[in-house]
């Protein structure tokens, strides 16, 4: 929801163009990690990816809101990096790019649900260390 709602904002102060921008840049990134298998650079730039809907959005009760959860996600991101990071990104990079706020937050809720089964296993095993 906080993501979402940063996205929306953002969206919707004009500011599409420089969130594909770097999200795009990112995704780049993305591609080369992901070819050298580098599963902390993958986590890095996953974590990066989400923070920019922040770092474009103007509401600050947003950025305090995701701040509680920031180090939580840093972590969870760490012990289980997504393995289909470019593709499950550009989805997301292409709708902000059309400026489908809907569609966007639709894949973005979806993006984010995917990957709750692979923390939630990532968790689990921290527990039984």
């Amino acid at each position: 929801m906080i993501e979402t709602g940063a996205l929306r904002e953002a969206l919707a102060a004009g500011r599409g163009a420089a969130l594909t921008r770097t999200l795009a840049a990112l995704v780049k990134q993305m591609e080369k990690a992901e070819r050298a298998r580098d599963l902390k650079a993958l986590a890095r730039l996953d974590m990066d990816f989400h923070w920019q809907f922040f770092a474009e959005c103007p509401n600050r009760y947003l950025l305090a809101g995701y701040e509680v959860v920031r180090w939580q996600l840093v972590a969870m991101r760490h012990r289980a990096p997504i393995d289909n990071a470019v593709d499950s990104h550009q989805v997301l990079v292409d709708a902000i790019g059309a400026g489908d706020a809907e569609q966007a937050c639709a894949l973005l809720v979806g993006h984010v649900l995917e990957n709750e089964g692979r923390y939630t296993d990532a968790c689990r095993a921290a527990q039984a260390r």
